[in-house]
């Protein structure tokens, strides 16, 4: 493989990967919203605001490896969307929670969090599919 595809696999790796940080850091902020709703205390929430904090830094990364990978930052809309959706979501949610137990777990209940969830998580598989397959090409020679 000639350098331009080693670094075109490179790319490929990179988009997966950044991809996954994206994913990673929402179910960071799930984790400390799910943890804040059973139990009302605020330690529970560091996790939530960690992910928070490094949330615009992993999209900003992930949006960098997309267009390195050759592929255009306008093919995130949807994942982008999802994931202020989801962020909205989770801060509602911890919004109502500080107000009591059951109207917070009514929202949840609502399976909109759950909903948001699974979208990101396939939007999040289907690109990386993109991202595997082109790389397999690559390293084919294709």
């Amino acid at each position: 493989a000639s350098s331009i595809d080693r670094a075109q696999i490179a790319a490929q790796s990179d988009a997966i990967t950044s991809l996954e940080r994206v994913l990673t850091g929402v179910l960071d902020i799930e984790t400390g919203e799910r943890g804040f709703i059973l139990v009302g205390s605020e330690a529970y929430l560091d996790p939530y605001k960690a992910a928070i904090l490094n949330l615009s830094e992993n999209l900003a990364t992930a949006t960098k490896a997309w267009e390195d990978s050759g592929r255009s930052p306008e093919s995130l809309a949807p994942l982008l969307g999802l994931v202020d959706r989801k962020l909205a979501f989770a801060t509602r949610v911890v919004d109502v929670r500080r107000q009591g137990f059951e109207p917070a777990a009514a929202l949840v209940a609502s399976g909109e969090g759950k909903a948001l969830m699974d979208a990101l998580r396939a939007e999040v598989g289907r690109l990386q599919g993109e991202a595997a397959e082109r790389r397999q090409a690559l390293q084919r020679g294709d």
